[in-house]
């Protein structure tokens, strides 16, 4: 390995002062005794990835492997609290006990670790700069030391420890990367910050520090303009907040305007982008989405070989019909319909030839009020165009079979009886979410019960981690996958919903275990509307309202829940008594009607 210093780099100013954070424990954290198990802590820019008693391992800075290993010489975890943004834990060094606080700033490429020693335990700082480079050029200044790549001088990393104007030290050693070390400062506590990127960014990073509670308040919340559950049971409500954030946060990591020039991610198979933009389409994440959609239009085969059900070319237009179908956005889709119909002669398997049917039919309702008839009529065609076989290829005419495009047109229109199973992924947790969605069948108390199970094995030891629902290998690839697959599971499969944005109408039926008794979700989007449904049962009386959040037009929801018993005896909408059409399916009963969502409208009913 090669290191050289350079003298004409512009060095940013560290703050005059940093507020010590860590003090509070946000509404969204976990915690534990620290163990060899993994963690993963992300904002929209940065992500810190390490193990909960030896620390962080690896910080991605706008998808540059920007540091490795920084530690405390000597310290081993004892405690900690994850939230989706920090990581707090309780570590002991040199027989003392001190508190480390790790804080990723959200938009920002800034990770800040701060340690609160005591008096007696004050080891040095150490940290691996640009660990993947062969080649290191490295220059420093009032406690800031930068690295940058000798081959690619556009890539460089500060680090700056606040409150010590001490040079940092360059440790001797064979492997790639510089690594430094940095004594704590003599009283108080010691605040390190790492950055990446130009100078200019990498200055106001360093500057944004002053700030860094509101910075640190800002990474542990949920958001609040995606679904989001309230029903007071903090493993459904703080698991969907987690999920939420997870896969909006882990999809701007990929955004193209914060990846270094040139930068692809080649390694992202196009089922891993597409899992990840249906959940931020169920979740009603419109920037989350579109930025699935780019994902996935670059996305590459390359850890996909040999999985020929999920055909790339053909799974970004099934996600920009369903932008349309449920965000109201088509200007997506009138790109893929357009290039499905340039490209319809191309030779397709019997599996790409029903998922490419699936797609134009999907097109063609997502654009129906939106392209031509010409151009609708030419997508319904291709949709009914026979197989080379003689057999046709459109799934919805046909009792399902097992496939791709048959399990997808379930899981949109019959959320609620999906069957057969989804063909492999490649990626065993994406599998195994998909088949518990698939396995579940019409039994809500074995929905409810696999998605209580999976919220909680994911807050509490995630494949990632806690609170990640990920693997460890797709934790530095953008997107989430089946954290997105469990969004769409508990919006399509466990609240029945299915919007259909260019009508102004959606259809919720949703179906909940006969021990519920109550249930709020908000943010249900159909286009630029949203909406909102809270449940109340009282023995055999249930209770729903469905409220307009946000709607210039009224839409209009095909309102059909399923709760237990057998017979209903009374109904009224609004407090006014209503003639109800009910369906009895074994012990439990459908009703069905109709309702313009012009205000709050509350739907009773009782089922003995």
């Amino acid at each position: 390995m090669t290191q050289r210093r350079i003298d004409d780099l512009e060095f940013p100013e560290l703050p005059q002062a940093i507020p010590e954070i860590g003090e509070g424990v946000p509404t969204l954290a976990l915690s534990g005794t620290a163990a060899g198990r993994p963690f993963l802590i992300e904002g929209d820019v940065a992500a810190v990835s390490g193990s909960l008693r030896s620390g962080c391992e690896r910080v991605r800075i706008s998808g540059t492997l920007a540091a490795a290993n920084f530690r405390l010489v000597g310290s081993l975890g004892v405690n900690f609290v994850a939230s989706p943004g920090s990581l707090r834990r309780e570590i002991v060094a040199d027989g003392a006990t001190t508190v480390e606080s790790v804080v990723i700033a959200p938009t920002l490429p800034l990770v800040v670790a701060q340690w609160t020693p005591s008096i007696a335990a004050r080891p040095p700082v150490e940290v691996t700069l640009l660990p993947d480079c062969a080649d290191v050029s490295f220059a420093q200044n009032a406690g800031v030391i930068i690295a940058r790549d000798a081959d690619r001088p556009e890539t460089q990393v500060a680090a700056g420890l606040h409150g010590s104007d001490a040079a940092w030290e360059v440790v001797e050693s064979d492997a790639p990367g510089l690594t430094v070390r940095h004594g704590m400062p003599s009283m108080g506590f010691a605040t390190l910050l790492l950055s990446a990127g130009s100078t200019q960014k990498i200055r106001a990073a360093f500057g944004a520090a002053a700030h860094l509670r509101a910075h640190t308040a800002r990474a542990t919340e949920a958001p609040y303009d995606v679904v989001r559950t309230l029903t007071g049971i903090p493993s459904l409500d703080d698991g969907i907040g987690w999920l939420t954030t997870r896969l909006g946060r882990s999809l701007r990591r990929g955004s193209p305007s914060r990846m270094p020039q040139g930068q692809k991610n080649e390694r992202l198979a196009a089922v891993h982008a597409f899992w990840s933009g249906a959940g931020a389409v169920a979740a009603g994440d419109s920037e989350g989405a579109s930025l699935a959609m780019s994902l996935l239009e670059g996305a590459t085969e390359a850890e996909a070989d040999g999985i020929v059900d999920w055909p790339s070319d053909l799974l970004a237009p099934l996600l920009a019909a369903r932008i349309g179908l449920a965000l109201g956005d088509t200007r997506q889709a009138r790109v893929h319909a357009k290039r499905l119909l340039s490209s319809q002669a191309a030779p397709l398997t019997a599996a790409g030839h029903d998922v490419r049917a699936l797609a134009a039919h999907s097109l063609a309702d997502a654009l129906r009020y939106a392209e031509s008839e010409e151009r609708l009529g030419q997508l319904r065609a291709l949709a009914a165009t026979p197989r080379a076989n003689g057999h046709r290829g459109l799934p919805m005419l046909h009792a399902p079979r097992p496939g791709t495009a048959s399990f997808l047109e379930q899981c949109w229109t019959e959320p609620l009886t999906v069957r057969g199973n989804a063909p492999p992924t490649g990626h065993s947790e994406l599998d195994r979410i998909l088949a518990e969605w698939a396995h579940s069948g019409t039994d809500p108390e074995v929905r409810w019960t696999a998605l209580r199970a999976t919220l909680s094995a994911g807050q509490e030891n995630g494949p990632a981690g806690p609170g990640s629902w990920d693997e460890e290998a797709s934790s530095t690839l953008p997107g989430a996958p089946v954290a997105g697959a469990i969004l769409a599971a508990l919006v399509h499969g466990l609240i029945g919903y299915t919007p259909d944005a260019p009508s102004g109408r959606a259809r919720l039926a949703p179906a909940f275990p006969g021990h519920l008794t109550a249930f709020h979700i908000q943010n249900l989007r159909l286009g630029e509307s949203s909406l909102s449904l809270r449940y109340h049962r009282k023995g055999s009386d249930h209770r729903f309202e469905l409220s307009p959040e946000i709607a210039k037009v009224p839409p209009m929801i095909v309102f059909e829940p399923t709760v237990d018993g057998a017979r209903l005896t009374r109904a009224t909408i609004d407090g006014v008594a209503a003639e109800l059409d009910a369906q009895v399916h074994g012990n439990r009963t459908r009703v069905s009607v109709q309702i313009p969502l012009d205000s709050t409208r509350t739907v009773e009913f009782q089922v003995t």
